[in-house]
């Protein structure tokens, strides 16, 4: 496997990821307050499999068990910040390290496009513990408002996908060109509308291909790249509903 090491600015990278695996918002301003959503993953595109599908257990929301935020299905608006994040992740900090919920995303990366630094890892066959992460804070060329979005838009959100896998590696889904520049971003539609904004999205590839082609890079339990790996096709379809 040859070791390509290919458009990194490890030092941009980290700072645009900081607090990597888990996400605070602090004080809100800006577009409005966080909004917890419902998210559906679909298995199919009603024609084929989709390489990125649920876990079986249906749709995916904010779940607090003890006390503690297990999974979290929001929208998240930030201090000073125009624009909102969506995250799905299904995992939670539990003392000083993370533990998994009991919701996984199954991610199939048998097409995998380019090689890099490090073998495709292994997964189980029910899934991996993710977080899904779009960030249209950062869209080009204005921040995007998600709830602020109109009935059709459709914006590109830089963003990223990481999995815990069973070893207790961590790795993550670049959706970000600006700093991989064969990474493809998430694309985002309003689909439905009303009073108060934005009520439903759906959430699909931008590749001219019909697919996502995206970087998969080894990083660290907080989000620092320890190695740059190979680009995968991947394909998902989502929505999103408040």
């Amino acid at each position: 496997m040859a070791r390509v090491l290919r458009n990194v600015c490890v030092i941009a990278i980290v700072v645009g990821m900081a607090g990597a695996l888990s996400v605070s918002t602090g004080a809100k301003a800006g577009p409005g307050p966080d909004v917890q959503v419902r998210t559906t993953i679909y298995n199919s595109d009603g024609i084929s499999p989709l390489r990125v599908q649920n876990d079986g257990k249906g749709v995916y929301q904010t779940t607090t068990v003890g006390g503690k935020t297990t999974v979290t299905s929001t929208i998240f608006s930030f201090t000073n910040t125009v624009g909102q994040d969506f995250f799905l992740t299904t995992y939670y900090p539990s003392k000083g390290s993370f533990a998994s919920s009991a919701r996984t995303v199954r991610i199939d990366m048998s097409q995998q496009l380019s090689d890099g630094a490090f073998f495709t890892p292994t997964l189980n066959t029910d899934g991996a513990p993710v977080q899904m992460g779009v960030k249209c804070r950062l869209a080009t060329p204005n921040p995007v408002s998600l709830v602020g979005m109109a009935l059709n838009q459709a914006v590109e959100c830089p963003g990223s996908l990481r999995f815990w896998a069973p070893g207790g590696e961590w790795y993550r889904f670049s959706f970000q060109p600006e700093n991989f520049s064969t990474s493809d971003r998430w694309k985002v539609t309003c689909i439905a509308a009303g009073t108060s904004g934005c009520t439903k999205w759906t959430i699909a590839r931008s590749g001219t291909d019909g697919s996502s082609r995206n970087t998969l890079l080894h990083i660290d339990d907080q989000g620092t790249i320890l190695e740059v790996g190979g680009d995968y096709a991947l394909t998902y379809s989502f929505l999103l509903e408040r």
